[in-house]
């Protein structure tokens, strides 16, 4: 008897201890490898509170739109539905705009001459084959006043405060020669802005960006900055510069959170888990979210760089979230 009670407790201990390592594995977020199955759409009982809102891999039926001419703006929508969230409709944007990309060339010329977006089959970061976004920013266009970039722009207004994104990205293999040793750069990858008052520029703005200094021993770096508005010399509220190294010419994990609050909002950043920034305090002057690009080719005033080469980037894998998962 007594061996059958003993045989007993540790079949119930097996049987508990299972139910605990699945419920452990339940309260994660999906994995971003998700080649078979659809992620659940966003569940009000998820344990985790992080809500998956939107996931794309750019798989087949994904597809690109011809850009079209928007006012004084080249933008071009992404379309199709390949995880069970559809591009653009199903991208997390609270306001009445739908999300596109927007290239800032002249309307007199073709956008294609200076910008290229595309999907494009490529080994992803397993090796085995993946279709992925191809942005590239080729040169700048002179007969526009304000200065070419390749952007996704997504306009999340009042009533979203918070987003958390992550995605697969990887740099062109010669960013050691676009950004050479000596030689001062800039290259945005994000950018968020908020309204300013009617009829005015963003009065408050942060971004991620990537910057080599001018010392011929300077290395190309992360950094994380906000300004009081977005003119070339703004004020900076803030900055945070990274030691954590850049890969380049390699997939690697980009994780984004912001928190858009005058006082206790944050920005956190990692690459393939390690921290860039981790900022908590102001995010916000004193409007709504405006715009905000989570995935960008854009140089600045640095009309020298495309000099050596056009700049570009893959993207795959992007999934949304309320909440860090």
């Amino acid at each position: 008897m007594k061996k059958i009670a003993i045989f007993i407790l540790v079949v119930i201990l097996l049987i508990t201890g299972s139910l605990v390592v699945v419920r452990r594995m339940q309260v994660k977020g999906p994995l971003l490898d998700l080649t078979s199955d659809k992620p659940p759409r966003v569940d009000p009982t998820d344990p985790t509170g992080a809500n998956l809102l939107f996931a794309s891999g750019f798989e087949e039926p994904v597809f690109l739109e011809d850009p079209i001419l928007s006012g004084r703006e080249w933008v071009q929508f992404l379309k199709g539905d390949d995880r069970g969230y559809a591009w653009p409709d199903d991208v997390p944007d609270a306001s009445s705009k739908v999300s596109f990309f927007t290239y800032l060339t002249s309307p007199k010329n073709n956008p294609l001459d200076f910008i290229s977006t595309r999907l494009e089959t490529v080994p992803g970061r397993n090796g085995r084959l993946t279709r992925a976004l191809f942005m590239e920013f080729k040169k700048d266009d002179p007969q526009d006043r304000i200065n070419a970039r390749n952007q996704y722009s997504i306009f999340p207004g009042g009533d979203m405060s918070q987003q958390y994104v992550r995605y697969w990205i990887m740099l062109q293999p010669n960013l050691e020669e676009i950004m050479p040793p000596g030689v001062a750069s800039f290259r945005q990858i994000m950018e968020w802005k908020e309204d300013g008052p009617p009829g005015e520029r963003a009065d408050y703005r942060w971004n991620i960006f990537l910057r080599r200094g001018a010392g011929k021993s300077d290395r190309i770096e992360w950094v994380a900055r906000s300004e009081f508005g977005d003119l070339k010399k703004a004020p900076v509220d803030w900055q945070y510069r990274s030691q954590v190294p850049v890969p380049i010419g390699e997939w690697f994990l980009l994780e984004v959170f912001w928190k858009h609050q005058e006082t206790n909002g944050r920005l956190w950043a990692a690459v393939n888990g390690q921290t860039i920034v981790d900022h908590r305090g102001r995010t916000k002057k004193d409007s709504s979210s405006g715009v905000w690009w989570p995935f960008k080719v854009y140089v600045g005033d640095d009309r020298e760089i495309t000099k050596r080469g056009s700049l570009y980037q893959w993207i795959d894998d992007i999934e949304f979230y309320r909440n860090i998962p």
